[in-house]
């Protein structure tokens, strides 16, 4: 269910992980974790985001596209990690920076997947807040509690709960 890679710390993860959490990133408000879905239980906070690759399917968008000019360093990155796992990655979808703000509520995003098609979630943790993501599969359910330069790799359904305090800086890459 979740799969916790190698990280190979490299050079460019090291640059580009100071950029992401540097005073210089933009980042953007979205005002739900999931748009347009709610459910009984499970709290649809808001967070930041910056979107290196956006999905398909965003903007009325059969692919993906760039959006910003670090998508090079970004993709980069990610494939430093594939390559120290023996990963073979067919394609790329989407690429975003989540920055996850502490709640009073501590309860956990809305379960929901990425893409309406099948692919893979990577998720590359920059720093050391806690929090948790939490995968399902059919009535199990993993959960892990991130440690920074932490990478997870997973498929399906999935939620997060946000840190107790301080940003949750991480990673999201869709791919097959």
């Amino acid at each position: 269910m979740i799969t916790k890679l190698k990280n190979p710390l490299t050079i460019n993860y090291k640059e580009f992980k100071n950029y992401v959490i540097g005073p210089q990133f933009p980042w953007f408000w979205w005002e739900t974790s999931t748009p347009g879905l709610e459910v009984d239980g499970y709290h649809n906070f808001g967070f930041y985001s910056h979107a290196f690759l956006v999905r398909p399917g965003e903007g009325g968008n059969f692919y993906s596209r760039q959006n910003c000019q670090f998508l090079d360093n970004a993709q980069q990155v990610f494939m430093e990690i594939a390559d120290a796992n023996d990963i073979k990655v067919q394609a790329i979808y989407r690429i975003n920076a989540n920055c996850v703000m502490p709640t009073k509520e501590q309860r956990y995003s809305p379960p929901h997947v990425d893409h309406e098609f099948p692919h893979k979630n990577c998720l590359i943790y920059f720093t050391n807040t806690g929090g948790s993501v939490c995968v399902f599969d059919g009535n199990k359910k993993k959960e892990h509690i991130p440690n920074e330069d932490d990478i997870i790799v997973f498929e399906g359904t999935h939620c997060l709960k946000p840190a107790r305090q301080g940003r949750r800086i991480s990673i999201v890459v869709t791919y097959i």
